[in-house]
């Protein structure tokens, strides 16, 4: 199973911090986006359920002004491919 996200940074989802996660849920944060001046110290937290491991997980960051894919992103084993 490979799992696909799509987003574009400052239009990802938004997820209340009241939700649980079930076992074949993708939970996906942007974390500090769109600051004034050049895109810097901007991250993504993934986090799956139990019946999905993050080499299941493919991330495709699209910039929000044009819709130009410019990275995608292999989770894989605790995140290390994501750099």
């Amino acid at each position: 199973m490979k799992i696909s996200i799509t987003c574009a940074l400052g239009a990802i989802l938004g997820l209340s911090s009241l939700a649980i996660a079930g076992p074949n849920d993708v939970w996906l944060n942007e974390i500090h986006y769109d600051n004034s001046g050049s895109d810097v110290d901007e991250f993504i937290e993934i986090s799956v359920g139990s019946a999905i491991t993050p080499t299941d997980v493919v991330v495709h960051l699209y910039n929000g002004n044009n819709g130009t894919e410019y990275k995608t992103l292999t989770v894989g084993p605790l995140g290390a491919d994501l750099v």
